[in-house]
């Protein structure tokens, strides 16, 4: 499950205002075993981060109302060293400057050559306490 960040409604808040133009343009991965019930400090060990701006990161509509999908495409020796175990990721504004969410998952190895594409829903709430 994507834990939303307070700073994730902080953004979300202004950006529906108009306050802010930034969008969710970063995307990294790690191999930590960090919690998901502090995600404001980010990943516990960031293995590769990427933007938008290359072809391996994307930020997409999802299938339920108001969510959203960001997926990271990472290939074993070329954007992660071969062997990691990948399992974590993280999506945020502006490289790590307002982190929206966090995710946790059982690991996945990324041999040398092989491409893996991690994803997670981003919705913009949270559950009733």
């Amino acid at each position: 499950m994507t834990t939303i960040t307070d700073t994730a409604f902080d953004w979300y808040q202004e950006r529906a205002i108009g306050a802010t133009d930034a969008v969710i343009d970063t995307v990294a991965v790690g191999n930590g075993t960090g919690s998901e019930s502090d995600p404001s400090s980010g990943l516990s060990n960031t293995v590769y981060q990427g933007t938008t701006a290359l072809n391996i990161v994307e930020i997409s509509p999802g299938a339920n109302l108001g969510e959203l999908v960001a997926e990271i495409e990472v290939t074993g020796g070329t954007e992660i060293p071969a062997g990691t175990e990948v399992s974590e990721m993280m999506a945020s504004v502006s490289g790590d400057s307002v982190i929206i969410g966090v995710d946790n998952f059982s690991a996945v190895p990324v041999e040398s050559g092989q491409t893996e594409n991690f994803s997670m829903p981003i919705t913009i709430e949270r559950d009733p306490q």
